[in-house]
């Protein structure tokens, strides 16, 4: 406790030390007494307490001149005085124009003579001080927010320290905790990712050099205590001293954010561009990207193959290109598909509609192509158009297909009417002599004038009959592939000598003349007798038809190689140069002259192709157009290792005769079955007749035949089903079981064979055919 040196009314009447001790410190110097009022204030605390004079101070509790909220620590620290304690505190106190802050230290004091307590209190001015403080922590708080906000890591440097500052948001996202921390700068390179620390570690070195940038900004990768890795984009600034050779780095501060996000992002995008770039080069369709002002800024490579492949430079097709100025001029050339295309495009860049579609031809150096152009309207800013050209050539050929095959069923289907009204002519061209002439046999016997002709008429019209119906069956099995050649070893000369005695009377009946070079020596080959004599007969029958009367047909026979060539010519209608490639196709019909009357049938020759085809041989029609006959040359292979044929002639076939055999013929056709009894009864045969399955087991158990002539398609029990009980009945197994009807395929041949049948004949059989069943008895001939 301080004690003052002299009495107390001599040492406070002192001028000189009252002007020392107050007036001239810098602080508010107050003494007090014992209860705490002012006794004495010197100018400063006047001044800064904001009194006028000093009575305003002087003679008032001191107390009362602090705010409520401050009285109780002034009240507290003037009892610690008068105890004889020095006390500090700090308080803000309102003055008349703002608040000040004061640093107030109070002690006691008292004299030599022991005379009454006085306190001395000195308050110091620290307003500017506390707010400058109040500013910085504001300051450090709004940092601290705004780091923390941005997710941003500041740290500062000490180079001489070898330390470094970490802030709290620093150590956060270093996962060293959230508090503000302190490294050693030898521990910064084990935060970083191994991968990352050797480009790091020598970007500081180069910003420390004195002559260095100082500065440097990085991606880099920190691997935090727990393992996980995380992205930093960092920056450091360093903050030298001294000059010239003095020249160093001090401290450093370096800020850093997290962008782990922002690289994952920038992966995913990165894949998903590559993504979007294989599919888009992976895709067949040529594309591209234009962008507002019409120039090319993305390309695909199947566009740039293609426009490189048909002669286009890379500066004319590549990015920058100006796309739309190249159809704009393409247009002004006179290119049509070009001007719809510039149109179309602009109209989608300006959004005046969302898309556009057009079908275009491309005309390549080595074929013409068509594509599709599919212009649709992107939604960036700014605008932008993806172009898209897809090859349809394989399309357009197709379309053009369909419309020929279109075109070709209506075709079809013209000469498939024309094929029914001339199938109806050709029946009934025959039908009417074979009517006249049973008319006449109702009239006339054999032997008077006439019966011999007409009975010829008749066999012709007959044999034209079951021609025709050979023909159209044969034609339907052919096309399904149900047809089976049975070769063997055949002269060609013998089969084309007999197709020409077979169509012989048709011949006469038009007065046409028969011309034949190279037939003199057998021509040997492997083929179907009858399907190879059934070519000639078709071509024979198609020059006979379309030759008017007296002209003249010619064949002609060589071989040529391992070939054997026919060649059958005529000098009738002709055929025009439009009918040729089209001569063999079914229901194709020649243009008959008037004279010639209606066209045939057109299948005789689509017949000739697919049998010659089938012996694997081939067919060909010429013609120098109408009017000036046809020419057909067939070729078929030469038989190997074969000088002679072993040819049969037809001349030396003759009937068999059948004497004594006995013969039941069961069909539900009863002018079918009577009229093949009575023929059979004149050959010899004694023959029984039923109209039904049961009607048939019953006869042939009481007639005991030696030949059944079966009908297959009767109602209740067909053929099959009947053929099982003759067989099962008592004999039946010696029976000669002989199948006769008007189904030929395989299928009908096979389930015929199934059931037990030794034979299979078509309808209309002859009956030589049937009487070839038996070999051995006298000859019989149809006068018998």
């Amino acid at each position: 406790m301080a004690q003052l040196p002299g009495a107390e009314t001599a040492m406070f009447s002192d001028e000189n030390l009252r002007r020392v001790l107050f007036d001239a410190s810098s602080d508010c110097v107050l003494i007090l007494d014992e209860e705490g009022r002012a006794l004495m204030v010197n100018e400063t605390c006047r001044r800064l307490m904001e009194s006028v004079r000093a009575p305003d101070l002087v003679g008032d509790l001191w107390v009362e001149r602090w705010p409520a909220e401050a009285r109780k620590n002034v009240s507290e620290a003037l009892s610690s005085a008068r105890a004889g304690e020095t006390v500090r505190f700090r308080e803000s106190c309102h003055g008349t124009s703002s608040q000040k802050w004061w640093d107030v230290c109070v002690a006691p004091i008292r004299t030599e003579s022991g005379g009454a307590m006085r306190l001395l209190c000195v308050c110091r001015d620290i307003t500017d001080t506390r707010r400058a403080q109040q500013e910085a922590l504001e300051s450090e708080a709004r940092l601290q927010l705004g780091c923390a906000t941005a997710g941003l890591a500041l740290a500062s440097m000490d180079f001489k320290q070898g330390l470094a500052f970490l802030s709290v948001e620093s150590a956060r996202l270093l996962g060293l905790g959230n508090e503000a921390t302190t490294l050693s700068l030898n521990e910064l390179p084990s935060l970083l990712h191994p991968d990352d620390r050797d480009r790091v570690m020598e970007a500081i070195a180069m910003t420390l050099r004195p002559d260095g940038p100082g500065w440097f900004e990085l991606d880099l990768r920190i691997v935090r205590p727990s393992g996980e890795v995380r992205w930093h984009r960092a920056r450091q600034q360093v903050i030298f001293e001294g000059e010239g050779a003095e020249r160093r780095a001090s401290h450093a501060i370096l800020a850093s954010f997290d962008i782990t996000k922002q690289k994952a992002a920038e992966e995913t995008l990165q894949r998903n561009k590559e993504f979007l770039r294989a599919m888009l080069d992976s895709l067949p369709h040529h594309v591209a990207v234009i962008g507002e002002d019409g120039r090319i800024i993305a390309v695909n490579k199947p566009w740039d193959r293609f426009a490189r492949a048909n002669g286009g430079a890379p500066d004319s097709v590549g990015l920058g290109v100006d796309y739309l100025a190249s159809a704009r001029i393409a247009a002004m050339e006179g290119d049509v598909f070009a001007s719809r295309a510039f149109e179309g495009i602009n109209s989608v860049l300006t959004g005046s509609r969302d898309k556009f579609i057009l079908e275009y031809p491309c005309h390549a150096p080595d074929r013409e192509q068509w594509f599709m152009l599919h212009a649709m309207r992107l939604s960036w800013p700014p605008a932008a158009v993806i172009l898209s050209h897809t090859d349809i050539t394989e399309r357009i050929r197709n379309e053009q297909r369909l419309r020929e095959a279109e075109e070709r069923l209506r075709e079809s289907d013209r000469n498939k009417d024309e094929f029914i009204a001339t199938l109806a002519h050709e029946l009934r061209n025959p039908l009417a002599p074979l009517r006249s002439g049973l008319q006449f046999m109702r009239r006339v016997r054999p032997g008077e004038p006439g019966f011999a002709r007409m009975q010829d008429i008749m066999e012709r019209q007959v044999a034209h009959l079951v021609r025709l119906v050979d023909d159209l069956l044969d034609i339907s099995r052919i096309s399904r592939g149900k047809v089976e050649l049975r070769k063997e070893r055949i002269d060609a000369v013998a089969i084309v000598r007999q197709a020409i005695a077979d169509v012989r009377a048709l011949m006469e009946a038009k007065n046409l003349a028969i011309h034949m070079r190279g037939f003199d020596a057998p021509m040997p080959m492997v083929g179907d007798p009858v399907r190879v004599s059934q070519i000639i007969v078709n071509l024979l029958d198609n020059a006979i038809k379309y030759s008017d009367g007296g002209g003249t047909i010619r064949l002609a026979a060589q071989r040529n190689g391992m070939e054997i060539c026919i060649a059958i010519s005529d000098t009738g209608a002709g055929i025009s140069p439009d009918m040729l490639p089209m001569i063999f196709d079914l229901f194709t019909q020649g243009e008959g002259t008037p004279k010639q009357g209606r066209a045939g049938l057109g299948i005789g020759l689509a017949l000739v192709r697919k049998l010659v085809e089938m012996h694997g041989g081939s067919v060909e029609a010429q013609s120098d157009g109408l009017g000036h006959g046809a020419r057909f040359l067939v070729r078929f292979p030469l038989a190997e290792g074969v000088s002679q044929a072993a040819g049969v002639d037809a001349a030396d076939l003759q009937p068999i005769g059948v004497g004594g055999r006995r013969a039941l013929i069961i069909d539900d056709n009863r002018d079918a079955a009577d009229s093949l009894a009575i023929a059979l009864s004149h050959c010899g045969f004694e023959v029984d007749v039923a109209y039904s399955g049961m009607e048939g087991l019953a006869r042939a158990a009481a007639f005991t035949p030696d030949l059944v002539l079966l009908d297959l398609g009767m109602p209740v029990m067909d053929g099959y089903q009947t053929a099982r009980a003759l067989r099962a009945q008592p004999g039946g197994a010696e029976i000669e079981l002989v199948a006769l009807t008007g189904w030929g395929e395989e299928e009908a041949r096979r389930r015929v064979k199934e059931a037990g049948f030794d034979g299979h004949l078509i309808k209309p059989a002859r009956i030589e055919d049937i009487a070839a069943l038996f070999p051995s008895g006298q000859p019989v001939t149809a006068s018998e």
